[in-house]
């Protein structure tokens, strides 16, 4: 028996790009709010670098502490995965610029940079100049997919890319057994 299998619906444009295009994107983004070249958002729409979040996104929930490990992964170069965008599209499609996977994370580059979360002890103002542009500087990955796919579809990425996992048990952590060597 022969089985035909879906086709893709993840398809989109991977770029790295580095951190420092988030707060360029913000800004940006507010400069063309303020000339008019976009309209203003409706009540109740968050944003977070100038993505839209959609209404399937919950609200932020990591802590300050999360925050601050993911930061500090950060600076020691872990691979901080993938942030999943829609594009932007020229008659401002609803689905246009949307933040489908990466509100946390992002989260915490914006506490990190706003002065609300430490990492390794020093606030973002505390780091020499020449740290700071090198952390600005470190890569971040994107998939950037089309405005265009419907919102089943979206909702359909967000829910594989969120729920699928097996929470870790206390007793699975490593301080709980025994420490690689």
């Amino acid at each position: 028996m022969s089985v035909n299998m879906p086709a893709r619906i993840m398809i989109g444009t991977d770029q790295t790009r580095p951190r420092s295009y988030l707060l360029s994107k913000t800004d940006l983004f507010a400069r063309a709010l303020t000339a008019g070249y976009i309209p203003p958002d409706p009540p109740g729409t968050r944003r977070l670098f100038g993505w839209r979040l959609p209404d399937i996104q919950r609200p932020a929930v990591w802590t300050p502490t999360q925050q601050t490990r993911f930061i500090e992964s950060a600076w020691l170069g872990f691979h901080l995965g993938v942030i999943v965008v829609t594009g932007p599209d020229e008659d401002n499609h609803p689905n246009a610029d949307l933040l489908i996977d990466g509100q946390q994370r992002l989260g915490a580059f914006q506490a990190y940079w706003n002065g609300e979360v430490p990492a390794f002890g020093a606030y973002w103002t505390d780091v020499r100049p020449g740290q700071r542009q090198r952390f600005l500087d470190d890569p971040l990955l994107f998939t950037t997919l089309s405005p265009h796919l419907p919102d089943e579809v979206l909702t359909d990425l967000y829910i594989r890319m969120n729920f699928g996992g097996t929470p870790h048990r206390p007793e699975d952590h490593p301080d709980a057994q025994h420490r690689v060597t």
